[in-house]
């Protein structure tokens, strides 16, 4: 179908337990960094201003409209920006590291924990940052995707799926604690939200979570009442979940 990236064999879009959730936060504010790398020989495609322009900045849809416009105005997703506690100033939500390795035929997990070192180096503990979104270059091995921390604050993308409005989207919702919305046997298969599959687009689909999801992140909390029928009779109008 068009528009809906299929995973091939040997492929994936993965999540995992991390050691240490924290910061599980769906509403207010979350300050977010984003690292570009330059290994040796190959970099992170995105310019550190195209990666911040298609998460935070001037497109009409980023990772920071998506998640405003979703949770109706209750969760905001800011790029980082100031004085890290290394001294380091880092501006439009993005720094970009060295790591002196190739990036060819390297495990996603080896050059996460690469990434990480070299990040951590250069601004001091990442803990300070409410999510850390980490480019790597291409070339890894098992033809990847994208993977976040369920409950936790970090998620690694192949390359420009970093910059990409579904993947962004999906993968902080594992970090919000969400798991992936399926059909019948498959994994991903569920369309009506950004939990199902990812999409090979920058600026779309304009796509929120399923209703049963955003119920879960709280964004309905003021929108809602129980009732029961031993209450007597209730007046009032529903109003669609979307």
């Amino acid at each position: 179908m068009d528009g809906v990236l299929s995973v091939p064999t040997g492929a994936s879009v993965q999540f995992a337990a991390a050691p240490g959730g924290r910061r599980l936060m769906t509403t207010g504010t979350q300050r977010v960094l984003m690292v570009r790398v330059k290994g040796f020989g190959t970099s992170s495609t995105g310019s550190m201003s195209e990666i911040a322009r298609n998460a935070f900045g001037t497109d009409a849809v980023t990772l920071k409209t998506q998640y405003d416009k979703c949770s109706h105005g209750k969760l905001q997703i800011e790029p980082f920006e100031g004085v890290a506690d290394s001294g380091e100033v880092v501006e439009n939500g993005v720094i970009e590291v060295t790591v002196d390795r190739s990036f060819g035929g390297m495990s996603r997990y080896t050059a996460e924990d690469l990434i990480e070192s070299a990040a951590t180096r250069l601004v001091g503990s990442l803990t300070q940052f409410d999510k850390v979104m980490l480019c790597v270059p291409p070339g890894t091995a098992e033809g990847w995707i994208a993977y976040a921390y369920v409950s936790s604050w970090l998620s690694v993308y192949n390359d420009r799926w970093c910059e990409k409005l579904s993947t962004q989207v999906h993968e902080m919702g594992h970090n919000f604690g969400l798991g992936h919305s399926g059909k019948g046997s498959t994994a991903y298969a569920d369309k009506t939200g950004m939990m199902g599959y990812s999409y090979d687009q920058f600026n779309g689909p304009q796509m929120c979570f399923n209703p049963a999801k955003s119920w879960i992140l709280g964004w309905y909390d003021d929108q809602n009442m129980e009732w029961s029928p031993s209450s007597g009779t209730w007046y009032g109008n529903f109003v669609g979940v979307d």
